[in-house]
């Protein structure tokens, strides 16, 4: 019984694989680094996203910032 109970997590763990890699991958980041409010970014930012959006890049999607004020 031990046979068949090792053979069957191995190929659970087998089959699970593919769907475990998949889940793992991420989107690139860009990193806004900032002094003070970020009042001073606002119109920088909305320039950058419109940008890459004529690129084809839609955040959330192919990228995503982090903001650190």
């Amino acid at each position: 019984m031990r046979r068949r109970q090792v053979l069957g997590f191995v190929c659970g763990a087998a089959a699970a694989w593919p769907v475990l890699a998949r889940a793992q991958q991420t989107i690139p980041v860009i990193g806004v680094i900032g002094a003070g409010d970020c009042g001073g970014f606002t119109d920088l930012l909305v320039a950058t996203r419109l940008g890459l959006k004529d690129f084809g890049f839609v955040e959330g999607q192919n990228f995503r910032f982090d903001y650190a004020f």
